[in-house]
């Protein structure tokens, strides 16, 4: 039994593999493995875009530039070739502004993970039984544009938000939650270009299995984003953890016809790449992702949703 126990924090970090080696194994590996089809094929540069409704995952100051109502579903079938592992996520925004104005947009996202099958390991070795890696994020944001006029037609030339999250972990017969909270910030210096900006878990949620406890890392998202004629935009961003850790990711989006999109994204530091397409017939949208992994097999993330 003491073999099961040391081994569940190691288990914790192999169930989210790449992510795991990626962060150097920081608590909530999970998460960064990304939500929304769309921004997950920009290779997460999405901190300046921040206009539909996974923004709460990346730059909860960017909800305010979804209009009306916004409900998008993800399923993320990550390494291929190893069996077990589903990741699924939930994104909602409200306005209840106009053009950006009066109080603002309300978000609500949900990412859900688990890896089943690990096999238990006791003082003599393999057991035959087997448990499970339970993760969940659930995050409620709000958004405002400000410094447009609502009477002269001009939208809001900055933006600000708040995404508080309750993260849920239950690893075996251990489980802990913590609480987290991110802030965004995105500024319209002209109509083309969006710089975006934020901190995420300025409250850091703690997570603690077995008497070890881990701090969610504090991060810094800055970013650019550039609209080519309404035919596409380019990004940059770059991602600082308080450990030290950073990546630098550039992502394009190309419209050769408003209904249909072609993505892709970069990542320099740990050299990964993902691509995806999209479609927007209104009111539904769809957009599909795809990462390769090597010898864990490639993940595929499909992602539909609705405008109303």
């Amino acid at each position: 039994m003491k073999s099961v126990i040391y081994q569940l924090v190691f288990l914790i970090l192999l169930t989210a593999s790449v992510w795991a080696a990626r962060t150097g194994g920081d608590a909530g590996a999970f998460a960064d493995m990304g939500a929304g089809g769309r921004a997950i094929a920009l290779e997460g540069a999405f901190v300046s875009v921040a206009d539909d409704a996974w923004t709460i995952f990346y730059n909860p100051g960017g909800a305010d530039q979804v209009p009306g109502t916004q409900v998008q579903f993800m399923y993320y079938r990550p390494f291929s070739e190893v069996d077990g592992i589903n990741y699924a996520g939930l994104a909602v925004t409200k306005s209840f502004s106009g053009a950006g104005f009066a109080l603002g947009t309300v978000g609500l996202g949900v990412q859900y993970f688990k890896a089943s099958g690990i096999e238990e390991t006791g003082d003599a070795g393999l057991t035959g039984n087997t448990f499970s890696d339970y993760e969940m994020a659930l995050r409620f944001g709000w958004s405002k544009g400000f410094g447009g006029s609502l009477a002269m037609g001009r939208p809001p030339t900055y933006y600000f938000g708040l995404s508080a999250k309750v993260i849920s972990t239950k690893v075996y017969e251990y489980s802990d939650g913590g609480f987290g909270l991110d802030v965004g910030f995105l500024l319209k210096p002209f109509n083309s270009a969006k710089i975006g900006f934020a901190l995420e878990n300025i409250v850091s949620p703690q997570i603690t299995l077995i008497e070890h406890g881990d701090n969610y890392p504090v991060r810094c998202r800055a970013g650019f984003a550039y609209d080519v004629g309404g035919y596409g935009f380019a990004t940059v961003e770059t991602r600082v953890d308080d450990d030290g850790d950073y990546e630098v990711a550039v992502g394009g989006e190309a419209r050769p016809v408003k209904m249909f999109a072609l993505r892709g994204g970069y990542e320099a530091v740990y050299k990964t790449w993902a691509a995806g397409l999209g479609v927007n017939v209104s009111p539904i949208l769809a957009d599909f992702a795809y990462r390769p992994h090597g010898e864990l097999g490639d993940s595929y993330i499909v992602t539909v949703g609705l405008n109303f």
